[in-house]
């Protein structure tokens, strides 16, 4: 199974928790700077309307974004708080019902490699 729109999923999810108010702060663990459109329009909306939205963004262990660490949010390194990251993962492989769903390669190759020179994931 391969994701499909799944940058875009999450931000509408963002967008849409900020506008209805279901919650205060918004907590981002990625890299990944295509996610940086709705926390900039948070940013935007937030100072019009004059609310106190709390926005932080997480780089996953061994990921970066110069884009993302260059905007006017908090940035945190989850590089410390890494054993606690790798115990929150899911397997490679998960049953759902009847159906198996697999980690994608290119994720389970990146965190094989993070496990073999960073420590046991």
């Amino acid at each position: 199974m391969e994701e499909k729109q799944t940058d875009v999923h999450i931000s509408v999810d963002i967008l849409e928790d900020y506008m209805v108010g279901i919650c205060g702060k918004t907590i981002l663990v990625s890299a990944d700077s295509d996610l940086l459109p709705p926390i900039r329009s948070i940013l935007r909306l937030d100072e019009s309307l004059r609310k106190k939205h709390h926005v932080e963004i997480i780089f996953p262990p061994n990921q970066f974004s110069s884009a993302m660490q260059n905007t006017r949010v908090p940035v945190k390194h989850m590089i410390k708080y890494r054993s606690r990251f790798n115990r929150a993962l899911l397997p490679y492989e998960v049953r759902i019902s009847t159906k198996k769903v697999k980690i994608p390669d290119k994720w389970r190759k990146q965190l094989e490699m993070s496990s073999t020179s960073h420590g046991k994931l």
